[in-house]
C-alpha cells in the first residue's frame, strides 16, 4: 500500500465533518489482507496454533483473551496505520 495523493473535499466545521479524497497504490495482497481482517480470524496467531486441534468453542471463547496478530498481519496493519498517519500530519489543524 502506497499514499499517492489526497485532497480535501470539504472541512470540518461545527457539526460538519471533514471529506477528504485519497488516492492510494494497493495490491492484491493488500485486499486479501483487508478481507482476512472483515471475514476471517486468520489475522490472530491463536486461532492458527488451534486451527487443526479439537478444541470446543466454549475452550475456544476462553483462550480468546490472549489473542494477538500474526507477524504477518501486525506488520500489514502498521503499514496501513503508517500511510494513515500521512493524512492525519497533512489535514491535522
Amino acid at each position: 500500500m502506497k499514499f499517492i495523493k489526497s485532497k480535501c473535499l470539504q472541512k470540518a466545521k461545527g457539526r460538519k465533518i471533514g471529506k477528504y479524497q485519497i488516492t492510494l497504490e494497493v495490491t492484491d495482497n493488500d485486499i486479501l489482507t483487508l478481507e482476512d481482517f472483515a471475514t476471517t480470524y486468520a489475522p490472530f496467531q491463536l486461532w492458527q496454533d488451534y486451527k487443526n486441534e479439537k478444541i470446543t468453542y466454549d475452550d475456544f471463547e476462553k483462550e480468546c483473551e490472549k489473542l494477538d496478530y500474526s507477524d504477518k498481519y501486525s506488520k500489514w496493519l502498521m503499514k496501513l496505520f503508517y500511510t494513515f498517519c500521512k493524512l492525519w500530519k497533512k489535514y491535522d489543524d
